[in-house]
């Protein structure tokens, strides 16, 4: 029995899906895509960098969205959504408006399964964070 539930503790220290942020292709496409930051199977907790998507020329604002998935592609597009979930998002107030080619930096961090942690900034210091529950992954 103690062998059966040291094996079943591992099990339980990696992430079960793969979470990431959906954002715009290209400055000028309607084309959307969501590049997955932490992929499942990674073990908790986990943090990770990524330098993200375009910010549209002329934004005073951009909505992040963090979506879950079963997905393990680093980016894959999000045409059809059947197989992702919206965790949540999060309003990045920029400085000023945005000029062509900015990007957005992301961290999405787990420390449980409880709650994934998203920080976002901008290349001029615009910065916002958040927390998200995951309780429904434990259900």
């Amino acid at each position: 029995a103690s062998i059966y539930a040291s094996k079943m503790i591992s099990i339980l220290d990696f992430v079960p899906f793969s979470y990431g942020i959906r954002g715009k292709t290209a400055a000028f496409s309607n084309d959307y895509a969501v590049k997955n930051i932490i992929t499942k199977c990674e073990r908790y907790p986990v943090s990770h960098e990524s330098r993200g998507f375009i910010i549209p020329k002329g934004s005073k604002e951009v909505k992040i969205a963090v979506y879950e998935s079963e997905s393990t592609e680093g980016v894959y597009s999000c045409n059809s959504r059947e197989n992702e979930t919206l965790i949540g998002h999060i309003i990045l107030k920029l400085s000023r408006e945005a000029v062509s080619d900015e990007r957005i930096t992301c961290v999405l961090t787990i420390n449980s399964l409880d709650t994934i942690e998203l920080e976002a900034h901008d290349e001029r210091g615009a910065y916002v964070t958040a927390k998200f529950s995951l309780n429904k992954i434990n259900a």
